[in-house]
């Protein structure tokens, strides 16, 4: 059996809306999918907003779409599912 793979969109934060987020993750699924030939898992995260949750503004988190990842994908220190 081979690895999974999945696609991290990163700096999510910088677009203008959650429309605009689902406009570039559709067309990142769709491009993955012509390239891989099947639909890999698609995460939109923001790296920023997800430090500033980590350095003491809790608020940051969910906003960046971390949390959806980190249990699709934990640390390589405690994986158990198909990202090891």
């Amino acid at each position: 059996m081979g690895k999974k793979i999945v696609v991290v969109v990163n700096k999510i934060d910088i677009l203008g809306s959650d429309e605009e987020v689902d406009e570039v993750v559709a067309f990142v699924a769709d491009r993955a999918r012509a390239l891989l030939g099947f639909s890999p898992d698609v995460f939109p995260v923001s790296s920023r907003l997800a430090q500033r949750a980590k350095g003491g503004e809790p608020a940051a988190l969910a906003p960046s779409r971390f949390p959806r990842w980190s249990a699709t994908c934990p640390p390589p220190s405690t994986r158990t599912n198909a990202c090891a």
